[in-house]
């Protein structure tokens, strides 16, 4: 004749298997948020900057020359801020970091003050706040920039090669622009945008993606050099 469990035992058989059915329940669900999360969900925001007008962080560019004055004149760059990522960016701010003998005006500047990269130089930042940016979406963000420009590199930017005298002055100057782009949904992305500025042949060398200065009934445009632009 066969036992019969005690009610105490069944109870306990009952219990663990109760307890069992919870765990194997609670490891489906979480297998299945953690396959949402990877799969389904959208991804997080993802915010990049760099230049518009040459679509890349480097942008090189044959400057006009005025040697009445030691700056190049106000050049209009748009800087293009874009969320890849699958969900959006609330808040956008974006500072703007540079060296004195860099000029950047912005028309949505919060703040400007002075700061200091390592180990000691002493630098400007401006903060901006911008608006919500969707998964996909562009803004753009209007700038003026003037750049150091001393009157024997103009020289050596518009003479020939053979009466530059000194002839690291036919060697191209990077001007670096350093931007921290972040929101409240998204961890911040630092780049370092730059600006080449130099004699036509020798920016050609380094890429045929070269830009000039043109002055026409809109004001300064930044503009691509074509196959026919004069050589200088």
């Amino acid at each position: 004749m066969a036992k019969r469990k005690s009610p105490v035992t069944e109870g306990k058989s009952r219990a663990e298997r109760a307890v069992l059915w919870i765990g194997a329940v609670c490891g489906i669900v979480v297998s299945a948020f953690t396959l949402y999360e990877k799969v389904v969900a959208p991804s997080p925001p993802r915010l990049s900057i760099s230049f518009f007008e040459s679509a890349s962080n480097t942008l090189r560019l044959f400057p006009s020359t005025n040697t009445e004055s030691d700056q190049t004149e106000n050049i209009p760059i748009q800087m293009k801020i874009q969320n890849t990522g699958g969900r959006s960016a609330k808040n956008v701010k974006l500072y703007i970091s540079h060296y004195l003998n860099i000029v950047v005006t912005a028309q949505y500047k919060k703040e400007e003050k002075r700061t200091w990269n390592s180990p000691n130089d002493a630098m400007k930042q401006l903060s901006l706040t911008l608006e919500d940016l969707n998964p996909g979406e562009s803004f753009f963000v209007p700038i003026g920039v003037k750049l150091d420009f001393p009157k024997e590199f103009q020289y050596a930017i518009r003479a020939p090669s053979e009466m530059v005298l000194d002839k690291r002055l036919l060697n191209p100057r990077a001007y670096p622009i350093y931007c921290d782009i972040s929101s409240d949904t998204s961890p911040n992305q630092q780049t370092v945008l730059t600006i080449v500025l130099g004699r036509l042949d020798a920016l050609r060398q380094e890429s045929h993606d070269v830009f000039w200065l043109g002055h026409g009934e809109r004001g300064v445009q930044v503009l691509r050099v074509t196959e026919d632009f004069p050589s200088r």
